[in-house]
């Protein structure tokens, strides 16, 4: 088997290590289902954050890839300029969204969350401006505008694939 490129790698990592997360809070939610202990909470909590860290972590390492390889100096805008152009509106459109999502995660409010906010059928979820949580009583929320959890870290990477596998960006190029 080939080796990974480095896009398909932080594919791969990002599907990876969001899964082991999520089934180590399964794990410790299991063993502990009736206790309310801070350890209990925190564990979960933790994981969640974690998955914002990968996520976040996933599309910055896709960045710095595209500017050291393809010379481009605003990676993320070209990448979306060349996806339109061959026709693949929906995978930029798609690209996009997580795009802003990862900015709204790491920035908060902004230009980002207020363009998520205007948008209709995001596969993930953006808190509104009048929200204190997504889900009440979830003791594994953590502070943030966008829900994070294994599905969103694994829609990531399938944006981050779906976008390099358009452009047809080969094994040996990233």
């Amino acid at each position: 088997m080939p080796a990974h490129s480095s896009w398909q790698l932080i594919v791969a990592t990002m599907q990876a290590t969001a899964t082991s997360f999520q089934r180590d809070a399964d794990a410790t939610s299991e063993h502990h289902s009736d206790d309310g202990s801070s350890a209990t909470v925190n564990a979960s909590r933790s994981a969640r954050m974690q998955m914002v860290m990968v996520a976040v972590g996933g599309f910055s390492m896709l960045e710095g890839i595209l500017e050291q390889t393809r010379d481009w100096s605003s990676p993320f805008r070209e990448l979306d300029d060349k996806l339109r152009k061959i026709g693949a509106a929906s995978v930029a459109n798609e690209f996009l969204a997580f795009r802003l999502a990862i900015n709204v995660l790491k920035h908060g409010y902004g230009d980002s969350y207020e363009r998520l906010l205007k948008k209709e059928g995001l596969p993930f979820r953006v808190k509104g401006k009048d929200q204190y949580f997504f889900d009440e009583g979830d003791v594994s929320e953590i502070p943030g505008l966008i829900s994070v959890d294994v599905d969103f870290v694994h829609s990531c990477a399938l944006a981050i694939e779906k976008a390099m596998t358009a452009l047809r960006i080969p094994r040996s190029d990233v």
